[in-house]
């Protein structure tokens, strides 16, 4: 005898699922791909209100992510669900906290990834340059090893050249200034290239 479909909201938990692990491929791949067409951006310090505000979405996301999977765990319990239940009982599930989880780094590597570059570009940034006082550091990150920190770098504001050429980062620890060239706005600045400048090259 062929065996009876599986219950109307175990297959809904199981597409949900999948949505959402799709969703967090296609979101990787946005990042990344951005990354790769529009090069480094480095975010102006003004613009930390937004990168709280971008930081508050994907946490709202995740919690969303997590209500929903617990709904749905709930419903696969009882096969059936209340529509007018608009919030679950939380009880420990670690599948749930799990995709909560990635649900949460993929929204926010997307949208600090791709939100403060769009509206550099919406902002029309100006080409010019700009000379910063600068630290290096070293790191066992692969592709970060060698970096340039600016300041107001921090967890939230990511303000750093990662994957400079040994000897560029010898000469930008020696001169302790870098040049920036790129299209600077409100948002920030899109770098196309950089160089150390020694104290006496400065204007």
């Amino acid at each position: 005898m062929p065996e009876p479909n599986p219950p109307r909201s175990r297959r809904f938990d199981r597409r949900l699922i999948v949505w959402i692990v799709a969703a967090i491929a296609v979101s990787v791949a946005i990042a990344m791909a951005s990354t790769a067409t529009t090069g480094k951006f480095l975010p102006s310090p003004d613009i930390l209100w937004l990168k709280l505000l971008l930081n508050t979405v994907a946490a709202s996301g995740a919690v969303f992510a997590f209500i929903a999977l617990r709904r749905r765990q709930r419903a696969l319990a009882t096969d059936t669900i209340d529509p007018s239940e608009l919030i679950v009982r939380f009880q420990p599930s670690g599948g749930s906290a799990i995709l909560s989880a990635f649900v949460l780094l993929a929204l926010n590597a997307m949208l600090t990834g791709l939100v403060p570059p769009l509206l550099h570009r919406l902002a029309g940034p100006v080409e010019t340059s700009v000379i910063e006082p600068v630290r290096t550091q070293t790191s066992r990150m692969r592709g970060c090893r060698r970096m340039a920190v600016l300041p107001g770098d921090s967890m939230l504001m990511r303000r750093r050249l990662c994957a400079i050429p040994v000897l560029l980062h010898d000469e930008v620890s020696d001169a302790g200034r870098i040049e920036i060239v790129g299209s600077v706005s409100y948002f920030g600045i899109a770098v196309r290239s950089y160089r150390a400048v020694p104290v006496a090259d400065t204007p």
